[in-house]
């Protein structure tokens, strides 16, 4: 089945799952790794050959930018225009196979009215580790998504208030 489907990555994520359910953890986790390298987009799998290597998928922790001080350092600044993006961050980790784990962190702070509507959507853009609504006091509200919709809906919208989202793609 090998030679006749080498570069199915369902083919090879499956033979990795019967090697392991077979106890041949060694030649499950060639498998993952090769479809990965043939399909990176697979956060489960990755999820899947991180627990079984004992490694852990948070490349990003040592370069996190804490949102509550970025939003108090942004007072300090004059503001201008509808929004102000305060934390524009992406964190690129290369595989050895030369696929890539990115992490994106985005926060923007609503500045007037006209701000609203263009921080109250978020797209949903890979998997989403985390999205909500940081009112002034620093309460956190979560997002409402609707159904067959790629998008958050940002609850408790105002001046002042901030949006946080953070999400990650495997290209």
């Amino acid at each position: 089945a090998c030679a006749i489907l080498p570069e199915s990555e369902v083919h090879l994520k499956n033979m990795g799952d019967f090697l392991l359910a077979a106890g041949d953890r060694e030649n499950a986790i060639k498998a993952y790794r090769e479809s990965l390298r043939v399909a990176p987009g697979q956060p489960d799998l990755r999820r899947t050959l991180s627990a079984l290597e004992g490694t852990q998928l948070d490349f990003w922790s040592q370069y996190a930018v804490d949102t509550k001080q970025a939003l108090k350092q942004a007072e300090k600044i004059p503001l201008r225009g509808s929004t102000v993006r305060v934390v524009d961050q992406s964190v690129i980790e290369i595989q050895p196979d030369g696929s890539r784990a990115e992490i994106t962190h985005e926060v923007q702070k609503v500045l007037t009215d006209g701000g609203v509507a263009e921080a109250g959507q978020i797209p949903i853009m890979g998997e989403v580790l985390e999205a909500r609504t940081i009112i002034p006091g620093g309460q956190y509200l979560e997002p409402v998504r609707l159904p067959q919709q790629r998008t958050f809906t940002m609850p408790g919208m105002g001046r002042g208030v901030a949006v946080e989202y953070r999400y990650l793609n495997f290209v």
